[in-house]
């Protein structure tokens, strides 16, 4: 099994793909910023850790620093908009910062599409002028506003034997040889292995 860490170049960055044939993430990967996928069409499965989301247009996945995750699902386009918590320091007082930061204990917003248009142009404002930092308040603050509206049937719990799972992965990814290996571990077949993480 491949786990792949990526570091965010940028205090800032933002991303945008359009995949028109979907498909599944091949690695489950962690990044060095937090990360915010900003859903503008298609479904996706999205899993972060040992919790599932199922995204569609206009949700928004919030997946913090050095949190395993992959997805899959059908063709789409996003978002991603990276940041570090230099740019954080640099200008939120520390109650403002754990404040913002508080979006990601929660996974998944989904917005209404006159918020989703409105944070797509912010976005592209952004990309355009990425040192705009007022650009990135409102988005913020657009994000901490559409989090009342949160429907509590989305995110679901992968059972524990799951979770042991990818713990184990996360502390040992560099001595796993291979699926049999993992499987092995926890006394599973590397079929079930496989049909834990479809």
């Amino acid at each position: 099994m491949e786990i792949l860490f990526q570091d965010v170049e940028r205090d800032l960055q933002i991303d945008y793909m359009c995949n028109t044939r979907g498909g599944h993430m091949p690695l489950i990967h962690s990044h060095s910023a937090y990360e915010i996928y900003i859903s503008e069409s298609g479904e996706r499965t999205y899993i972060i850790d040992d919790t599932i989301i199922d995204l569609s247009a206009h949700d928004v996945a919030f997946i913090k620093p050095h949190e395993l995750h992959t997805t899959d699902g059908s063709a789409y386009s996003r978002h991603l908009l990276y940041f570090k918590e230099t740019y954080l320091n640099r200008f939120f007082t520390t109650e403002a910062k754990m404040q913002l930061l508080t979006l990601f204990q929660q996974k998944k917003l989904s917005l209404t599409p006159a918020e989703h248009t409105e944070l797509l142009k912010l976005l592209r404002t952004l990309s355009a002028k990425p040192d705009e930092f007022l650009v990135f308040c409102r988005i913020m603050q657009l994000f901490l506003h559409a989090r009342a509206n949160i429907p509590t049937d989305t995110v679901r719990r992968k059972s524990n034997l799951f979770s042991a799972i990818m713990e184990y992965v996360a502390n040992h990814y560099l001595e796993i040889e291979s699926l049999d290996t993992l499987a092995a571990q926890f006394y599973i077949t590397k079929s079930h292995l496989c049909r834990l993480f479809k």
